[in-house]
């Protein structure tokens, strides 16, 4: 889902604020879960 490269990269220019890119990341992530699973439950 994530290059992992990239991520690292973007980690080491924004270091601040990595913690909340991450959460907002893992939200986001969990929402596309959610609505990815509603699809395929019909």
């Amino acid at each position: 889902f994530i290059c992992r490269p990239l991520f690292g990269s973007l980690a080491q220019m924004f270091p601040a604020q990595l913690g909340d890119r991450a959460a907002e990341l893992r939200k986001n992530r969990n929402k596309w879960k959610s609505i990815i699973d509603g699809h395929e439950r019909r």
